[in-house]
């Protein structure tokens, strides 16, 4: 009788453990997240203001979103590194998309 109450144990201390995990897995991914799109909305501002600088310039070009991907590698190497350029491309123009600002394709 023990040693199935032992082994009941066990199976729900396992089950307990791999929810666990998985919480922990999830709350790190939605803080590198919410990092990734804090550093995407700066990098977005620094765009806007290189555009506002520039009056022969209108929108973001592709070389503009391909230097603030550079950025955002650089400021955040170990988050950055889980996504492709896309990705984080996919967030600067959305982000500069919040601020009203079109993006060449």
């Amino acid at each position: 009788m023990a040693q199935a109450f032992l082994m009941l144990a066990a199976v729900a201390v396992a089950a307990l453990v791999r929810e666990l995990v998985k919480l922990a897995r999830e709350h790190v991914l939605n803080l590198v997240q919410a990092r990734l799109g804090e550093g995407a909305a700066r990098v977005a501002g620094q765009i806007l203001a290189d555009i506002a600088a520039r009056p022969d310039v209108q929108v973001a070009s592709q070389d503009m979103i391909a230097a603030g991907v550079a950025v955002m590698r650089h400021n955040f190497p170990d988050s950055a590194r889980r996504l492709s350029d896309e990705q984080l491309a996919g967030m600067l123009r959305g982000e500069l998309g919040k601020l009203g600002q079109a993006v060449l394709r």
